[in-house]
């Protein structure tokens, strides 16, 4: 075991592969929603001298309509996917807030802005040592991204989407004391990640309020400095957020 000012964790290959398969699932995400979004067109003009051809009038999207603006407020969970930071922190809660746009009957452009803290052991791995809670580590992150309701029902949603994202992290680690105070080095910096979800929502009442819940991977990486010092850090793991919706 490194002492905690040397402990870093390493950015390994399958990251890269990962953030590749990521970006390839966004856009392709946003050619799925092109798609769906697009609707036939019923008042289009008949040629002249062209024959009716029969046969029902084509229907636009029969589910629960998207409403045009709203705002959430959730809870997130990440049960952190690296050996040392499962050691160290366990799992990371968050709480957040968010906007989201519909730009069709299905389809949905949102923003969110959220804070999370924990605290943990760094001697996790010693046997007979522990210091629990004199390490923690925060994160501000903002998401942007795009999501689509796959179901076609009046009485709940079904999303699926992606999100990128770009959070604000800082680290306290304790370094050892002087004069009997303990004291801590704080490396901090901006990281970048994903976010990959589905999950359904329950519209309340008339469908101007919403209950949902959501299953994800994701997170953020990167490097996070403190003067000449400085190591990376892995926030990413799997996730679940629930969260409340209301149309404005």
């Amino acid at each position: 075991m490194a002492l905690p000012i040397e402990r870093a964790w390493s950015i390994n290959g399958r990251s890269d592969i990962i953030s590749l398969r990521a970006l390839i699932v966004f856009f392709a995400l946003i050619a799925i929603s092109a798609h769906v979004s697009a609707q036939p067109d019923d008042t289009a003009p008949q040629e002249v001298g062209q024959p009716y051809g029969g046969g029902q009038d084509p229907k636009p999207f029969a589910g629960l309509t998207e409403l045009n603006t709203t705002l959430d407020f959730s809870f997130m969970y990440t049960h952190l996917r690296g050996q040392d930071m499962t050691g160290t922190y366990g799992g990371l809660p968050q709480i957040g807030a968010g906007i989201s746009f519909a730009f069709s009957p299905r389809n949905r452009f949102f923003m969110s802005l959220g804070y999370g803290h924990q605290s943990g052991d760094p001697y996790w791995d010693i046997d007979g040592f522990s210091n629990d809670g004199s390490i923690s580590v925060q994160t501000i992150p903002l998401l942007l991204g795009l999501k689509t309701n796959a179901s076609s029902r009046k009485n709940f949603r079904f999303y699926f989407g992606m999100a990128v994202q770009l959070a604000y992290v800082t680290e306290n680690i304790p370094i050892g004391e002087l004069n009997g105070i303990p004291q801590t080095n704080s490396p901090s910096g901006l990281t970048t990640g994903y976010y990959l979800f589905f999950g359904p929502e329950f519209p309340l009442g008339k469908g101007t309020d919403a209950l949902g819940m959501e299953f994800g991977i994701g997170g953020t990486k990167g490097s996070l400095k403190s003067g000449s010092y400085s190591h990376n850090v892995d926030l990413t793991g799997y996730k679940m957020r629930v969260y409340y919706n209301f149309g404005i």
